[in-house]
């Protein structure tokens, strides 16, 4: 099999954090051939870390969508869920 896009959910929840850097490298790896991952996460700084594009949700709803750098700075995310 080699799909062109990859649905992940909560790949790095509960993880050890060397394990998590080596997912996370895999993850960039996959990026770098072309794959298009879909990933639900609440680990915000390793989806921001990895995402040239976040959809954030709120209670199923979407909250924001863009790149992280103007995620973070979203208003509604920031009182969603950065706790601000």
């Amino acid at each position: 099999l080699n799909p062109s896009l990859l649905l992940m959910d909560e790949p790095l929840a509960g993880i050890h954090p060397e394990l998590k850097a080596r997912i996370l490298g895999h993850m960039r790896d996959l990026r770098s051939r072309g794959k298009t991952l879909a990933v639900v996460s609440h680990d915000i700084p390793s989806i921001m870390a990895i995402c040239d594009k976040v959809v954030v949700l709120d209670s199923g709803r979407r909250t924001a969508e863009g790149p992280p750098n103007e995620i973070v700075k979203d208003e509604r995310v920031i009182e969603a869920y950065l706790g601000v």
